[in-house]
């Protein structure tokens, strides 16, 4: 079975955004609620940190786990379609390695990114991307032997993503991606953060 979580902010927080968090959990909370699928574990991860420290803290769990944060899509379609590939990744054993699931950039939520590939370590379902700027940490599939490379690693003083790229850019992360991008999950831009959002 397949360990995964949802990052959500716990709605006591407080603060101007609360009620874009509040969103954000209560749709993710109603997806779970529902989700039938007997491949996963899938629950609710409430935080009361933000970005790099939530997933901090879930790296300290044990086991392998799928990782999303609450803007995301949740299409239970995807869930079903992206079991092959979590366990042909499962396979490869290497700690420098992730499994990236987020389809779209929060620059350009309506669109699919194209992920430039590095075809020598193709294999059946997926594929490395040396993509220039991994923007965001909304999805993603990780070995307990990455998180333990991952923190052995760490450094405070950046975002999810931002460090993400960091690792990669100093050759110590690999992306691997699936080559089918209808097995990856896009952003909601209706409950993404952004400087002018005021409803």
């Amino acid at each position: 079975m397949i360990d995964a979580k949802i990052i959500t902010l716990e709605p006591s927080i407080g603060g101007p955004l609360q009620k874009m968090y509040n969103e954000r959990r209560n749709r993710a909370i109603k997806f779970v609620e529902g989700f039938k699928d007997s491949n996963y574990n899938l629950s609710i991860w409430d935080t009361t940190v933000n970005n790099l420290q939530s997933h901090i803290v879930i790296w300290n769990e044990p086991g392998d786990l799928l990782v999303f944060e609450d803007d995301c899509v949740f299409d239970a379609g995807v869930f079903a379609r992206l079991v092959p590939a979590i366990d042909e990744f499962k396979t490869r054993g290497k700690e420098d390695e992730v499994l990236y699931l987020q389809r779209t950039a929060p620059h350009k939520v309506g669109c699919d990114r194209t992920f430039s590939t590095l075809s020598n370590t193709t294999t059946k379902l997926l594929i490395e991307s040396n993509h220039p700027e991994f923007s965001g940490t909304a999805a993603y599939y990780i070995t307990e032997a990455a998180k333990k490379h991952i923190m052995s690693n760490i450094r405070h003083d950046y975002a999810t993503d931002k460090f993400f790229f960091e690792l990669h850019r100093g050759g110590k992360l690999r992306y691997i991606i699936p080559r089918d991008l209808n097995n990856m999950f896009k952003l909601d831009g209706q409950l993404m953060w952004h400087p002018n959002w005021n409803r």
